[in-house]
């Protein structure tokens, strides 16, 4: 038994000593207690170039950085909120994270959309292609069914900045002045069409006023053409965004897309 004992109080002393050295021909490092440390130490001697976060303030950013685009991808929409800043490397300029693409914005590029439930400590996330905004209904359906009445009411100015009525969950118009709600995104995109766009009509329904679904209404045939931009939706894009990512054809951003090279 006091063999046995021994044994094992060698045994415990070995482990508890036990050191993590670095292999790195002509580091000077001193050893490590624990392997966790040495990995974290291990960064440093990589050269392969890291992508920085841009958020303001985010340590993932030099040898905590990322190695692949699509990593640092999932670490903005997990790591961070649309209200979360973000900067700009060449022009210093700090964008919220929801209009973030749009700084970086390419003419004839049909982005993805990411949309958050606006509740907070909610994980539910959807992405949406930016011409078919009818998809974000589904952000309606979560709110109804995940999140209840009482839920909804007591955060009813956070959805309101969202877009969404607190009670029925239904499109609110931030540009009109009493507050009209729509069912759905369609029913809004054709609200704006018909009474806060000033452009184009539809190339099919030349009466500007075709409130099926057709496909010559999307926003990157006809928003990009409009002939003025009224100051009340000017005042509003934002919000207009939040419920209508095609929204970012409007010519409404061209303070935000100032330092973007041209295609």
């Amino acid at each position: 038994m006091d063999h046995l004992q021994a044994n094992h109080h060698a045994l415990s002393n070995s482990t508890a000593e036990a050191t993590f050295d670095c292999d790195t021909p002509g580091c000077r490092a001193k050893p490590f207690k624990r392997r966790g440390d040495l990995t974290r130490h291990m960064r440093t001697h990589v050269t392969e170039k890291r992508l920085d976060c841009s958020a303001v303030d985010c340590k993932r950013r030099g040898v905590n950085g990322f190695t692949r685009k699509d990593k640092l991808k999932d670490h903005i929409l997990d790591g961070h909120d649309d209200d979360s800043l973000f900067q700009c490397s060449r022009c210093e300029m700090q964008l919220d994270r929801d209009i973030w693409s749009i700084h970086h914005w390419r003419p004839n590029v049909h982005y993805s959309a990411h949309r958050s439930c606006p509740l907070p400590r909610c994980s539910y996330k959807l992405y949406v292609h930016a011409i078919f905004p009818e998809r974000l209904d589904r952000m309606q359906q979560h709110l109804l069914e995940k999140h209840d009445s009482h839920g909804r009411t007591y955060f009813a100015n956070l959805l309101k900045q969202r877009g969404y009525d607190a009670q029925s969950c239904e499109v609110i118009c931030p540009v009109c002045p009493s507050a009209c709600r729509f069912s759905g995104h369609l029913e809004f995109y054709n609200h704006f069409f018909e009474t806060h766009f000033h452009g184009p009509v539809c190339v099919q329904h030349k009466d500007g006023y075709c409130k099926q679904y057709c496909f010559y209404r999307h926003g990157h045939w006809r928003l990009r053409d409009c002939t003025s931009v009224p100051d009340s939706v000017r005042q509003h894009r934002r919000a207009i965004l939040r419920v209508w990512p095609a929204f970012e054809y409007y010519p409404v951003w061209e303070d935000i897309r100032e330092c973007t090279p041209r295609a």
